[in-house]
This record gives C-alpha cells, structure tokens and sequence, in this order.
C-alpha cells in the first residue's frame, strides 16, 4: 500500500522483494532411515535457532540469505553423532544430509 501511494504521489517506479533461502537438514542412519528428533542450531553471528527434525528426519529453516554455521546439539537415545563437527550451509539455501550413528 505504501509503494503503491510513492507510485502514485511521485511518480516512482519502486518494487521491493523480501529475499528468502531455504536450507535443509536431512537426518538418517547409516542405512538411509530417517532419524526425528534431532536438534540443529541454525546460527548467525549474532544468533542461533534451534530447530528439530521432524517424523522424517528434516530440519527446515527458512531465512535471509546466509552461510549458516549450524550445530547438532542433541540426537535422540540410541544414537550418536560428534556434537563438536562443524557444518557451514550455502549462502543461497541447499539440502545436506547428516548420518547419525546407531547405537
């Protein structure tokens, strides 16, 4: 409404678009199957969100454009996983696949 009253007020030719990557986080075992319930922290310089895989194992955020650094902080009981590895996303949005070892 307020691009549309500057067109109309000043004759400006103004758009604006909100730009949003989306990253994916599969979780699976080390046959494939999906693992729910881990948590991965989507994180900025300034700030993490934690996000849980759902009953397929995904952990979806979607954002600003942005090299996320991202933390696996928790995979359920009977599974292990290296909290201490480090994973960086593509600025534009992606999909990568974690394994999680079965206990």
């Amino acid at each position: 409404m307020i691009l549309d009253q500057a067109k109309t007020l000043y004759g400006l030719d103004i758009t604006w678009e909100y730009v949003q990557a989306a990253y994916t986080v599969r979780f699976v075992d080390a046959q494939g199957v999906p693992v729910p319930g881990c948590i991965v922290n989507f994180c900025t310089d300034e700030m993490c969100l934690p996000v849980v895989a759902d009953a397929d194992g995904v952990a979806a955020y979607t954002g600003e454009p942005y090299a996320y650094h991202l933390q696996v902080i928790r995979v359920p009981d009977g599974y292990a996983f290296d909290t201490a590895r480090e994973f960086y996303t593509e600025t534009t949005g992606g999909e990568m696949t974690v394994t999680v070892e079965k206990k």
